[in-house]
């Protein structure tokens, strides 16, 4: 059974079934409503999702998956083309598949000409080249729920002048660059996983300030490059060489760094609020917000275990923004300086490289837990062997709460995040922000 949001398909357009032989040609075929569902099998690109808008209900959104979530089709290089998967056109949605190798110099999904891709629940393994890229001057999309799994190539690369991205929720190991957002792009980054690798985050700077990264994990020999203007919240930033460096016009507050050098702050920014596992790094006159805090031993719980939950109550200055924490927890009106909002002598114990919705938020001290978002409902026990929701039989509501006001949901909030939940799996309940 394929459920759908309302949001997402005014009506119920064609349902296809695609093989290995034929799926090109099925992809030429369909228009806004369309449903492609790709039966198991090696698919040798490249191919093409046209993305034609449907003349009567031209919001509909063409969606290409797995028939069978279980048993995913695996989408190949044909060995001479420089990408895999091409989308063009209107609202598509892809989701359901496994990239098993994306060698250098080649693209497993390219966005051309497009406008408003949504991806949800792709795995990449041994990427040498880029696993999704927008590299032209297309519309807005958003990259939820997708592993990238080693290769040393990029994860995630936003090109695109002057469009906006939802990143969220994504785990990237184990690459050059987790994800990069190119001079021009702006976007809301949340939620995501990245670490074992080179530079986890590079974002060259937007056209205005329309870009918030909060709540994530980036980890790497660079923790992240951040040329601005963005505001920089509530995120460990973990760097083997650099925590963080920060261009012009970058607001960063309530993160914990750590990382033998901190940061590298560039005038016009304004730095508050933080937690630095190790000494304070010096910033530049006129940068210093207040409430930031160094220690180099004995104030978080276990550093070299990854537990920065802070064992002392920093008090920070007063922030409006900051109104939650890493997991989504309610700060203070004077927020504890750092990445996690000391509530009790407990926190909620050490950072995983797994996919930030299986990381447990809840406190040992509450008898039913608090997910992503604040909402305090008991967590389901699932089992996951690799830390990926859609490999333990996990297919989730989307979050339902729109663009976070950088203009990337394409105004259809939560519509390709329906992208076709099977009746019989559970689902987790959906982070909501205010």
């Amino acid at each position: 059974m394929i459920w759908a949001t309302s949001s997402a398909f005014a009506h119920i357009g064609v349902l296809y079934n695609a093989t290995p032989d034929d799926w090109c040609d099925t992809l030429a075929l369909t228009i806004g409503g369309d449903i492609v569902l790709l039966a198991p099998g090696d698919y040798v690109g490249p191919c093409t999702v046209p993305g034609t808008v449907n003349p009567v209900y031209p919001g509909d959104f063409t969606a290409v998956q797995a028939e069978d979530p279980f048993n995913q089709p695996r989408m190949l290089w044909d060995g001479a083309s420089d990408h895999i998967l091409d989308v063009t056109g209107t609202h598509v949605l892809v989701g359901l598949m496994t990239f098993p190798d994306v060698p250098a110099g080649v693209t497993g999904i390219r966005v051309r000409d497009g406008d408003t891709l949504w991806t949800r629940y792709l795995t990449f393994e041994q990427v040498a080249g880029t696993a999704i890229a927008y590299p032209s001057d297309v519309g807005d999309g958003r990259v939820s729920e997708v592993a990238v799994l080693g290769g040393g190539g990029t994860g995630i690369d936003i090109a695109c002048s002057g469009c906006a991205a939802e990143v969220s929720y994504n785990l990237l190991l184990g690459l050059g660059t987790g994800a990069r957002f190119g001079v021009g792009a702006s976007g809301w980054l949340h939620d995501n996983i990245v670490g074992e690798g080179a530079t986890a985050l590079v974002f060259d700077g937007g056209a205005a300030a329309s870009t918030t990264i909060e709540q994530n994990l980036w980890a790497g020999d660079v923790g992240a490059r951040v040329a601005g203007p963005a505001l920089v919240r509530n995120n460990y930033l973990v760097g083997g060489v650099l925590g963080v460096d920060v261009g012009s016009g970058v607001t960063l507050t309530g993160n914990t760094v750590a990382s033998p050098m901190a940061w590298q702050v560039a005038p016009g920014s304004e730095v508050r609020n933080n937690a630095v596992d190790g000494p304070l790094t010096p910033v530049e006159p006129g940068t210093d917000g207040g409430g930031n805090v160094g220690c180099e031993s004995g104030c978080f719980v276990d550093p070299v275990g990854w537990d920065w939950y802070p064992l002392t109550d920093w008090e920070g200055v007063a922030d409006p923004e900051l109104t939650g924490d890493y997991c989504g927890h309610a700060r203070g009106e004077t927020p504890t300086s750092g990445a996690m909002e000391r509530i009790g002598p407990v926190g909620v114990g050490p950072l995983t490289l797994v996919s930030k919705w299986d990381f447990d938020c809840r406190y040992d001290e509450e008898p039913t837990g608090t997910v992503p978002g604040g909402t305090t409902e008991p967590v389901p026990t699932v089992p996951d062997d690799t830390g990926l929701p859609w490999d333990s039989g996990q297919i989730r509501e989307p979050k339902g709460d729109g663009d976070k006001g950088c203009g990337c949901g394409g105004g259809a909030a939560g519509a390709g995040l329906a992208l076709l939940a099977l009746h019989s799996l559970r689902r987790r309940p959906s982070r909501v922000r205010s």
